[in-house]
């Protein structure tokens, strides 16, 4: 019970997407072997686009982020995410720990000290239940099981959800059935969601998937900080904090005022720059009652960081992050 209750700790400095892709998969492997989980926190250096593990080369050669941004792509399912103005989450656990047993039971852990998070902030935030999503448009209202292809013997939850603002109906969601390009304009259940000071929107902060192994389970997720000039769609804290948005993907001269002014209008907002360097001391403690664990922070060996340099491979090989081909995932 006690090594069940150690949770190792891991602060990362930004990486790039290969690094980060390969470092999540290296705990997904060695967590079983070590007989303790990992909690890892870590940012993204330069932007980089991450593919879900199931999305088509077609549907990113489709999207107008295609070609704007390096890309990767995971081993979770779900929909494509922007990590630019964000902090990034990985936790692995292996599979005989109680958390790992209920699959929307450890989304909703966590999500829940994000919650709590939040509220200290001033923020007005909840979580996306499932009977909220609706009727019509796209089927991606609940959470689903994919299997990876025939021979693995890995599963992961693709984190599927249709987009609802407040006073705009339901969009986003493509009649047909389809789903949303980017995990941030879907919804699932247990989807953190903020809403404005005035209340006119509402839109997801934080969304999470997992990959599920035959002797551990990986979950990451995103906290979306501040609009990217890359997604100017998706407004973050820092916009629902401010009451507005810059425009939309289809405002093509708000869109281009955002991307002029948002060093300027980052530094300008002291309550960003206060979240953004106190979140993991904010937000660690509410995770640890929440997980009742015990952090034991370290770095990196070097052992470890050569396994990361030989998975990243992977990771930067563009048959794999388009195609998913290549080296065997």
């Amino acid at each position: 019970m006690d090594a069940q209750r150690r949770l190792r700790l891991i602060l990362d400095p930004p990486r790039d997407g290969p690094w980060n892709m390969a470092a999540d998969e290296w705990l997904l492997h060695s967590t079983y072997e070590r007989g303790e989980g990992c909690l890892r926190l870590y940012r993204w250096q330069p932007a980089t686009l991450s593919l879900g593990y199931f999305q088509t080369a077609e549907s990113l050669a489709s999207h107008p982020l295609g070609n704007a941004l390096p890309t990767v792509r995971r081993l979770s399912g779900g929909g494509a995410i922007v990590h630019h103005h964000e902090w990034t989450y990985s936790l692995t656990l292996p599979v005989e720990h109680p958390l790992a047993q209920d699959r929307l039971g450890l989304y909703l852990r966590v999500h829940r000290t994000l919650l709590d998070w939040l509220a200290t902030l001033g923020f007005s935030a909840r979580i996306f239940q499932s009977e909220n999503a609706g009727s019509g448009g796209a089927a991606c209202g609940s959470l689903a099981e994919d299997r990876a292809p025939a021979g693995e013997r890995e599963e992961s939850d693709r984190r599927q959800g249709k987009a609802r603002w407040p006073g705009k109906g339901v969009g986003n969601a493509p009649s047909g059935g389809k789903c949303p390009f980017l995990c941030f304009l879907r919804r699932s259940p247990g989807d953190v969601l903020v809403q404005s000071a005035d209340g006119s929107i509402e839109t997801k902060i934080v969304g999470s998937a997992q990959r599920r192994a035959r002797s551990a389970v990986l979950q990451h997720g995103s906290i979306l900080f501040a609009q990217s000039p890359f997604t100017p769609e998706l407004p973050g804290l820092c916009e629902m904090h401010a009451n507005r948005r810059h425009g939309t993907s289809a405002d093509a001269a708000a869109a281009a005022a955002f991307r002029a002014d948002i060093a300027a209008s980052l530094a300008a907002v002291d309550a960003l720059q206060d979240w953004d360097r106190g979140f993991p001391d904010q937000w660690l403690p509410l995770l640890k009652q929440s997980l009742d664990c015990r952090w034991e922070r370290s770095g990196w060996s070097s052992e470890e960081l050569s396994a990361i340099q030989r998975l990243r491979l992977r990771y930067d090989d563009p048959a794999w992050n388009r195609h998913r081909r290549g080296l065997t995932a």
